[in-house]
């Protein structure tokens, strides 16, 4: 007789008890039910108790299933209290545990909206979105604009977490979202607190015996000792002196890097890195978009049009700017990186951008007057040839050193790399190109090769000096006047060689891996691909470079004085 575990007596009178499951209880607030039956007699308790029982079983289903969920103000404290001692409780751990790595993160958006693939997680992360300023900002706006609904999602989690079912559109939900609001704005002050070393602060209000906190009393929010005011320049000294010692910026580098951050303090003046948000960026991307060239062309200035700066030049800007924020961010200088996501179309039209060189182009530029141009100067002879034969890029080919001229797999080939003091544009910049027949049979490069070398040179072309830190710049000025001098477009330049390689690579089957491979862009993200190189097929690479035609008669060259047969010309030096 199931019936009688639910009946009492006491003092003659028989009672109605049942227990209260431990997950419902906080919400009801007790351990059991009992109700007075008013009545001593079995046999009318039991009719009285079998409608009570069902009575409560509904009420219990109704309970866990949410449909009358009704938690006090005192209850809702309580559980918020609990969800973020708990929080800062891993906190302060992860603090200790990763000292200098560990950083507090929040899964906030500007807007204060959870994602909605937004899943509970058992603490704050350093890998998530928001720092511990930017979460209370955002929060302390959601109060203000009456918003704290926005936090639903987490709230919902943490319901369910302690065992509380509860309809989504139930208004105490934004009750709930309100006390878990502010107590969120409590525990990111207090991790500002614990980032300037106080690790064990933890807020009152978030204590055991601690009372809820009235309206009219709230805790005051800790304050964080005043940082320091920096400034742009500031930041840009400490960084380009980070990457300098560090290495990731080569001597010959840091003049290029440093230009493009300078740009900065340029454009919008030195001010407070605190002043810079997304109205500031938006500002510098819009004037540097107008900024006119230090040197107007020719026909700019006879036609007294202002020729601006490219747009490509503003990206490598505004690329090197969001790494300098980055920086700054995670030396806690600045909350956000603002340069961080822009991004920039190039609306020139095609004819305006930078193109390879036609046939009739490279006709006039290898043509009977190249030999004349290149005087007794050895590297205006190869450089262009072997730009066009390579691939390789200006500065790539200014420092070759006589040893990168190799023999690999019984195939001569050229060595790019970036050993020593020699620079490559990306860690897949490291190559082997095989060369071509027609400059090791019909210009005997080789013999050239061996000249250098038995004249004890280390470089290629030693008398190709550097000039403001670079190698190719003379050769680059030369080679700009002579083009220039045959009337071929602004748009191509000596960048355009390249471009024709790789075209004509394409022209003759050449796969799209093997292409990158000989121009020295990366396969798949990784950031080097020097070992993987020695590792390719050195032959079936040959045979690609062997089909390379250019629709061009180049056999002239090859009575020119650069070739040698045995004696070498002196390596003379023009400025």
């Amino acid at each position: 007789m199931a019936w009688l575990s639910y009946l009492v007596q006491r003092s003659g009178t028989l009672h109605f008890r049942a227990k209260v499951p431990v997950d419902i209880r906080p919400r009801i607030g007790r351990c059991e039910l009992r109700i007075s039956l008013g009545t001593g007699r079995i046999r009318e308790a039991r009719d009285k108790a079998f409608a009570l029982a069902a009575f409560t079983r509904r009420l219990l289903r109704d309970l866990r299933a949410g449909a009358m969920a009704d938690l006090s103000s005192d209850e809702i404290f309580e559980l918020t209290r609990r969800e973020f001692r708990r929080i800062l409780q891993e906190d302060q751990r992860d603090r200790m545990r990763f000292p200098g790595k560990y950083e507090f993160g929040v899964r906030l958006t500007s807007e204060g909206i959870f994602p909605s693939d937004w899943q509970d997680t058992t603490g704050l992360s350093p890998w998530e979105y928001k720092d511990a300023t930017q979460a209370e900002k955002i929060l302390r706006e959601r109060l203000r604009t009456n918003r704290w609904p926005d936090l639903r999602l987490p709230v919902l989690a943490m319901l369910k977490r302690f065992g509380v079912e509860i309809a989504d559109d139930d208004p105490t939900v934004n009750e709930v979202c309100h006390v878990y609001t502010q107590a969120f704005i409590e525990a990111v002050a207090a991790v500002r607190q614990r980032e300037y070393g106080f690790i064990d602060y933890v807020p009152e209000v978030f204590l055991d015996d601690a009372p809820r906190p009235q309206p009219s009393h709230q805790l005051p929010v800790p304050t964080a000792p005043d940082k320091p005011k920096r400034k742009v320049s500031d930041l840009i000294r400490e960084y380009s002196e980070h990457k300098t010692q560090s290495g990731e910026w080569k001597p010959r580098s840091v003049r290029t890097q440093m230009a493009r951050l300078e740009f900065l303090p340029e454009v919008m003046g030195d001010v407070d890195l605190a002043l810079i948000d997304h109205d500031f960026t938006h500002e510098f991307v819009k004037k540097m978009i107008a900024k006119p060239k230090k040197r107007q062309s020719k026909k700019a200035k006879e036609s007294g049009e202002i020729e601006t700066i490219r747009v490509s030049t503003v990206k490598l800007a505004v690329t090197e700017l969001s790494a300098l924020f980055d920086y700054a961010r995670k030396r806690r200088w600045v909350s956000e990186n603002f340069f961080s996501g822009i991004t920039l179309k190039d609306n020139r039209k095609q004819s305006e951008k930078k193109q390879p060189f036609t046939t009739d182009d490279l006709a006039l530029l290898f043509g009977p007057g190249f030999v004349d141009a290149c005087k007794d100067i050895p590297w205006r002879f190869w450089g262009p040839i072997l730009a066009l034969f390579t691939g390789a890029r200006l500065g790539e080919i200014a420092q070759l050193h006589v040893d990168d001229v190799q023999e690999v797999a019984s195939i001569w080939c050229i060595n790019i790399n970036d050993s020593g003091e020699k620079e490559v544009k990306t860690g897949s910049g490291n190559r082997i190109v095989p060369i071509h027949p027609f400059i090791l049979e019909e210009l005997n490069f080789l013999k050239f090769v061996d000249a250098m070398r038995g004249a004890n040179e280390v470089e290629l072309f030693p008398a190709l000096k550097a000039q403001q830190g670079e190698k190719g710049r003379y050769l680059v000025k030369w080679f700009s006047g002579y083009k220039a001098g045959l009337g071929i477009a602004e748009t191509k330049s000596f960048h355009s060689f390249r471009k024709n390689f790789t075209t004509a690579l394409y022209k003759v089957g050449t796969p799209v891996d093997k292409i990158k491979l000989l121009d020295g862009h990366s396969l798949s993200g990784d950031v080097t691909f020097a070992h993987y190189i020695f590792d390719v097929n050195i032959t079936e690479l040959a045979e690609y470079i062997k089909k390379l035609d250019f629709g061009l008669d180049l056999s002239h060259l090859a009575l020119s004085r650069f070739v040698l047969k045995s004696v070498c010309p002196r390596d003379h030096t023009e400025r």
